[in-house]
């Protein structure tokens, strides 16, 4: 390492890691106003041992998958036309500065104004005949609050996909044409394919964003309308109770900045293992299958008692790849089955996404025995991808009420 790039690191290593150390440590006390008290682990035996905890995670990453499968579907399709030559692709550029421009703190009382109005009835009900009440509808309300994040995000990775686009040479798009592909099979097998790349970044990206996301959940909704089924001892987690704002309910309940100490490292122990998901999805194939097995061995931890036969499963596929197969599907099935008998913030387990993140994670590299297959060509273009989104948010919104 050349030696004038150590005080640029040390620097870096400073502003990165020093708030993390900082927090890791304050985390072990009970600090109310500078007067610290050795607690131990007592400030994430307080978090983990109540259920609001589980339900806003819950929540969060219904939330971030569903944000983050909008924003690519639209920034695709936007940069699409912003890549076409002409007025028409000036002007929608023009319109998409709009919500690009304008700031959140103005765009979400606006648009909250637009939907809920007075109690339900606003511009959005006169127009349209729908009323979506955001202090008591819990659907209408996760629905709205997605829309207005969606509206708000999109440009940007729209404006993304655009320069990506552009790389890619004209003479093959033109070529499929001329052969008589349609502009739904040139964007499944030309377009999607060559900005893969950039997808997956942006991808995760968005996910991260979404999942700490506060401002536009909390102007819009406060984090409610609540939840019969998220009352607990100590909290009443909502509809939109994210982990942001369940961070920021908690901070405003206490005083003790180790209690917030701790759950701030929870949270980015969470979002630790996304970017260790993501590393590990650029390695060789090979060096995949300890993720996976990392992965089976974290069940426990996010599904308790019935994540030692997931993890059991997982670790008897570490040596045959079709268990994993048989594991997955069965963890997805059960998960199912809890989510139609408890709800979707009591049934659902954070560990099935391990499960499917480890099963993919072993495939990957084995596409071209799926491609073969009629089935999953049946759809054209991106309506694949629309079909998977909107029947994913149909189940959220489905069980969310």
């Amino acid at each position: 390492m050349n030696a004038r790039m150590i005080p640029l690191l040390l620097l870096i290593l400073l502003i990165g890691l020093a708030p993390f150390g900082n927090a890791l440590a304050t985390s072990f006390y009970s600090d109310v106003y500078g007067q610290r008290t050795w607690v131990g682990l007592s400030n994430f035996r307080y978090l983990l041992t109540d259920p609001a905890l589980g339900y806003s995670l819950n929540i969060t990453l219904a939330w971030a998958l569903a944000s983050t499968l909008l924003i690519l579907t639209g920034g695709v399709l936007f940069a699409s036309v912003l890549n076409r030559k002409g007025p028409g692709s000036r002007l929608f550029y023009g319109v998409l500065l709009i919500p690009w421009a304008v700031p959140v703190y103005i765009a979400v009382p606006v648009w909250r104004a637009i939907i809920h109005g007075n109690g339900g009835t606003s511009i959005l009900s006169s127009l349209f005949g729908i009323e979506i009440n955001l202090l008591t509808d819990p659907a209408g309300a996760f629905i709205a609050t997605l829309f207005v994040a969606f509206w708000t995000g999109v440009p940007m990775t729209a404006f993304l996909l655009t320069g990506s686009l552009k790389k890619i040479p004209t003479s093959c798009i033109d070529a499929a044409r001329i052969d008589g592909a349609d502009e739904g099979a040139i964007l499944s097998y030309i377009t999607v394919p060559q900005i893969r790349g950039s997808l997956l970044i942006l991808a995760i990206l968005s996910f991260i964003k979404s999942f700490k996301e506060f401002s536009v959940i909390y102007l819009m909704t406060s984090g409610g309308p609540p939840l019969v089924s998220g009352i607990t001892s100590r909290h009443i987690v909502g509809a939109t109770g994210t982990i942001g704002v369940f961070l920021y309910e908690i901070f405003s309940e206490t005083d003790d900045f180790g209690l917030i100490a701790a759950f701030s490292i929870i949270v980015m122990a969470l979002v630790a293992l996304c970017l260790l998901l993501w590393a590990y999805t650029r390695r060789p194939r090979r060096r995949r299958r300890p993720l996976a097995l990392a992965a089976a061995v974290l069940q426990p931890v996010f599904a308790g008692w019935p994540g030692l036969v997931w993890s059991a499963f997982f670790i008897t596929g570490y040596f045959r790849t079709k268990i994993f197969f048989i594991a997955a599907g069965a963890h997805v099935v059960y998960t199912i089955i809890m989510i139609s008998a408890k709800g979707f913030l009591r049934g659902f387990q954070p560990a099935v996404l391990l499960s499917i993140a480890a099963l993919l994670l072993i495939k990957t590299g084995e596409r071209k025995r799926f491609r073969k297959r009629p089935a999953l060509t049946v759809l054209p273009g991106i309506s694949a991808s629309l079909f998977f989104l909107f029947t994913s948010l149909a189940l959220i919104f489905l069980v969310l009420i």
